[in-house]
């Protein structure tokens, strides 16, 4: 695949990875907005924080995706959404999960969605290294808690505090960094896979189209032999033609001296033939 091309795929991918992350973020923003209009999340003590926190990721995605276009080529913008990634939207997602309870929630799946989506443009060592941090930013907002060194946001009445149960803590952050490593790697490796069938079939098409060229351009030259053979065959039935046609000038011109030859021999004949009855008659006078 050539600069060009791989730079129109990169942004395509960009713009349909980003229209779903955009939407996903309205509808978390609404369904936030609507519920605490109604007062359905009173146990929610950060809704606010939530709230802008989207606002923000929704601002800087919609950002990124017109900064995106300048970009030259595709490694690029590569690296421009891998330190986009880091720097804004893992940050980003820890603050809207923490404010929303943290580990005493399911908000870890969340930090999914940036793992998969930036996944299918990194190469392996950049998609362990996104998955490393969105375990390492979990871990923050689970431990920081756990050791009271920031204070915990929770979203349900619960009366046991399982944000200071080692027991539920530690168990929880090694499976959720486990289950990053696991999707991220997934998405990247079906993600590879996808680009080399895609290279593949490109690189086949190419072929294709070389051996198509090849053989319209034999089609070409046979059909200019053909056409010159077809104009030397032409020109020799013209001329064969003209011969034949001379021939039967001469043959006429023969035929028609023959012919005159032919009738003054017969009248030759018939003027011997006359005299030699003159001669004969004058031999009868005499002997008579």
């Amino acid at each position: 695949m050539d600069e060009k091309q791989d730079l129109q795929d990169t942004l395509a991918r960009i713009k349909a990875t980003f229209l779903l992350r955009e939407g996903s973020l309205v509808l978390f923003l609404l369904t936030l907005l609507f519920l605490k209009s109604f007062g359905v999340i009173y146990f929610f003590s950060k809704e606010n924080v939530a709230i802008i926190a989207l606002a923000i990721w929704l601002a800087t995605s919609l950002a990124f995706r017109y900064f995106v276009q300048k970009q030259k080529t595709a490694k690029a913008i590569n690296n421009f959404y891998f330190f986009y990634d880091i720097l804004l939207e893992m940050p980003i997602m820890t603050i809207i999960v923490y404010s929303a309870g943290g580990v005493e929630w399911l908000g870890a799946i969340f930090f999914l969605f940036p793992i998969v989506f930036t996944n299918i443009f990194f190469s392996r060592k950049r998609a362990v290294f996104i998955c490393l941090v969105a375990g390492f930013c979990y871990s923050l907002l689970v431990l920081l808690p756990y050791f009271n060194l920031i204070p915990f946001s929770p979203y349900y009445p619960l009366k046991v505090k399982l944000y200071q149960n080692p027991s539920y803590v530690f168990p929880n952050i090694i499976f959720a960094v486990s289950t990053f490593l696991l999707i991220g790697l997934v998405a990247n490796i079906t993600t590879n896979l996808l680009k080399k069938r895609t290279l593949e079939l490109s690189r086949a098409k190419k072929e294709l189209e070389g051996e198509r060229s090849a053989l319209e351009e034999k089609v070409r030259s046979r059909t200019l032999e053909l056409e010159e053979e077809r104009a030397n065959l032409r020109d020799k039935v013209e001329q064969r033609t003209k011969e034949l046609q001379e021939r039967i000038k001469e043959m006429e011109t023969l035929q028609k001296l023959t012919v005159d030859r032919e009738l003054k021999m017969v009248e030759l004949k018939k003027l011997i033939e006359s005299k030699d009855m003159e001669i004969a008659k004058f031999k009868q006078s005499l002997k008579e």
